[in-house]
Parts: C-alpha cells; structure tokens; sequence
C-alpha cells in the first residue's frame, strides 16, 4: 500500500464508530467479546453491544452489513442483531403468516430498529481463507461502520 494511501485509510478508521464524529450514530456499548478457538485458528466471532448514540431511529440489516479489511476486501461472514441463534417458525416453502414478515426478520437477528440510547446485540462471525487478511471494521452500509477488536 502506498503511503499516502495508508495514511488515508488510517484517517479514514480513526473515527468509526465513535459518535460525534458525524459518520454513524452507532458505537460499541463497552468492550465486545471476542472468541477464537484453538481447533479453528482462522475463524473467529465477536460479539457485543451497539448503541444508538445518534437522535433518530436507526434500521440496521444484516443485508447491508460487511466485514471489510485494511485494504478494503470483503470477508465472507454472518451478522445477526440477536443474542442467541433461533429457527424460522415456518418451513422453507411456506412463508410466514402474519401480515408484517419484518417481525419474523427481527425475531432471527435480521434487522433491528435502534431508539436513540438504546441498545442492541451484535454478532458478527467469519473464517478466514488460507492466507486472507483479517477484517479490521464492521461496514454497517448506509448508517457507518465500526472499528473491530
């Protein structure tokens, strides 16, 4: 990478997720946990909580949520907006049968409405290839990004 570059991308990480800064709302609530097991050295998850440090609701999807290294490289990964895992209530041909299938997708961590000051957990999962570079920010999409661990 050259200098000026990584002296750009350096500026760049500086202030992600921190409010105040004017780049997104949300920040780490605390320090999150981050969990790599000996048997499998190339995956690792974190998990945490975010806040809303912002005025006004933020919609976060795990659609639009990417694991980005310093060089800008997508790392295949699963994000959920959910403590623990959980099963859909309907099998995959049938759909759901309330009226607003948005209560199904925040039920499975999929999306989250964030009050301003609230909280809510993040989980964020990957395994690295043979040789890729780790990620170094959670890309949140349209709402910023947060540094990781």
């Amino acid at each position: 990478m050259k200098p000026a570059l990584a002296a750009l991308v350096a500026v760049a990480f500086a202030g992600c997720g921190e409010a105040g800064t004017g780049a997104s709302p949300i920040a780490w609530s605390g320090k999150p946990i981050v969990v790599r097991q000996p048997e499998l050295p190339r995956d690792t998850i974190v998990s945490g909580k975010i806040s809303n440090e912002g005025s006004d609701v933020v919609r976060l999807d795990a659609t639009d949520v990417h694991l980005v290294t310093s060089d800008g490289e997508a790392v295949q990964s699963d994000v959920r907006f959910a403590v623990g895992i959980t099963h859909q209530l309907y099998p995959p041909r049938e759909g759901p049968k309330e009226k607003d299938p948005e209560f199904l997708r925040e039920r499975l961590g999929e999306v989250a409405n964030v009050e301003p000051g609230a909280t809510v957990p993040l989980v964020v999962a990957w395994r690295l290839a043979p040789g890729q570079a780790a990620p170094v920010k959670v890309d949140l999409g349209p709402t910023g990004s947060l540094a990781l661990p």
